[in-house]
């Protein structure tokens, strides 16, 4: 929504290069941004305007063009992109920057905080990274504050996995999510200046670092601080110092050791709060930069540990899943696997082939002058007589090495068994 005051605005359908203003999006302490449509092209975007009171001086007019300079110079999905700046033909200074929906950090915090650890930790992880990007430029954003990231709704492609306590685990497409912007650099300094003690002190008191309260040199721990201080407030609803005066907040910055965050909220409320979760906002806002985490990597590193009922599922694991349930659909569909023999088949075609081996074993004997058997009454051969000449031959026989028609009778007795007590054919490797 535009400010009450934007109608009253002058500089609205004026032209500022080759875009025209159309609207008051929003004004802050540095200056007033403005929506723009091109005159020849079907576009639009937002352009940053100095207040007309700093521009006799030089240092608020540097700070306002570092900004552009900042932002453009550190080409990242997670920054503000700025294709554009100059001077007006009254003399004041501007840039140009994509033009964005969606609504701040600080807005979200005040609808929804205390938010869900899978919603804080996705904002978290990229501000980290874009911070990171600005780090590895040897800069320092010194500003970091909920007001200064602007979430885009974006449509998400990730899996979100539900687990709760005597439940199966629950998985679910991830829906929109909160795409990161991090805008105003008019903070950025080189990191070198700072840690050598240069400039003045800058920044938003609720989420200044201890030694920059001081005046100390400082580094990027000062932004790993400051994003401790916004994921305290995204858990919480909570800032971790509050004060009538900016002189009592500071104070509590540098002496006051911030309430555990778990303890700002009820009982029924800590769910989603883990005791990992409570660990990381604490290290990140330790008072002395040597106990804090050394980058934004490190801190996005430890928030990987702090999820609580839900995570996003790592996709590669899916993938790999999802094919071996595949290829296990398909051999089924191809191939599928028989019922098992009954027991009693099972034993006759074991005898069966076993007498099969033994009647080739007999025959492959030398033949030799069998004795007369005796006679049963009636003329007939006795059974038992049969039976006990065929167990003496294979006896004797199995008393030598195995001739290969043996081996290849045991073979293919070994194959039958493993195919009854695995059904299904036996496949070729």
């Amino acid at each position: 929504m535009a400010p009450p005051e934007a109608a009253e605005d002058p500089r609205l359908g004026s032209s500022v290069g080759n875009y025209r203003l159309t609207e008051v999006i929003g004004r802050g302490g540095m200056g007033t941004v403005y929506r723009a449509d091109h005159n020849w092209l079907d576009r639009s975007v937002a352009v940053k305007i100095l207040h007309e009171q700093y521009l006799s001086d030089p240092e608020h007019t540097a700070q306002f063009l570092r900004e552009a300079q900042a932002a453009s110079r550190i080409r990242h999905p997670n920054i503000v992109e700025v294709s554009d700046f100059g001077e007006l033909h009254d003399g004041n200074v501007y840039f140009v920057m994509e033009l964005l929906g969606g609504k701040s950090l600080d807005d979200l915090i005040t609808e929804a905080a205390p938010m869900p650890a899978l919603r804080a930790i996705n904002i978290m992880n990229q501000i980290a990274r874009a911070l990171d990007a600005v780090h590895a430029h040897n800069m320092l954003h010194g500003d970091l504050k909920p007001e200064n990231v602007l979430l885009v709704p974006r449509a998400g492609t990730r899996v979100v996995q539900r687990e709760a306590p005597g439940r199966p685990a629950e998985k679910r497409p991830e829906g929109d999510f909160d795409f990161v912007k991090l805008l105003d650099f008019g903070t950025a300094r080189l990191i070198q200046a700072v840690h050598e003690g240069q400039g003045h002190i800058t920044g938003t008191p609720f989420y200044m670092a201890p030694e920059v309260i001081k005046g100390k040199p400082h580094d990027r721990r000062v932004d790993v601080y400051a994003a401790g201080v916004m994921l305290y407030e995204m858990m919480t609803g909570s800032l971790p110092f509050d004060g009538q005066t900016t002189i009592m907040v500071l104070q509590q910055h540098v002496y006051a050791e911030p309430v555990p965050p778990r303890d700002v909220l009820p009982p029924e409320r800590q769910g989603e709060l883990t005791t990992t979760m409570e660990r990381t906002i604490l290290t990140a806002m330790a008072k002395d930069p040597e106990q804090r985490y050394p980058s934004m990597d490190a801190l996005r590193k430890a928030l990987a540990d702090c999820f609580a009922h839900e995570r996003y599922v790592d996709p590669s694991v899916e993938i790999a899943r999802e094919r071996a349930r595949s290829e296990v659909e398909r051999r089924r569909a191809v191939d599928p696997p028989g019922p098992l023999t009954p027991n009693k088949s099972v034993e006759d075609k074991l005898s069966s082939l076993f007498g099969a081996w033994s009647r080739k074993v007999v025959e492959k004997r030398p033949a030799a002058p069998a004795a007369a058997p005796a006679a049963s009454p009636g003329g007939a051969l006795a059974q038992g007589s049969r039976g006990d000449l065929l167990r003496k031959a294979l006896e004797q026989e199995l008393s030598k090495p195995a001739p290969p028609d043996a081996d290849a009778g045991m073979k293919t007795l070994q194959g039958y068994r493993f195919r009854a007590a695995h059904p299904g054919p036996k496949k070729s490797r």
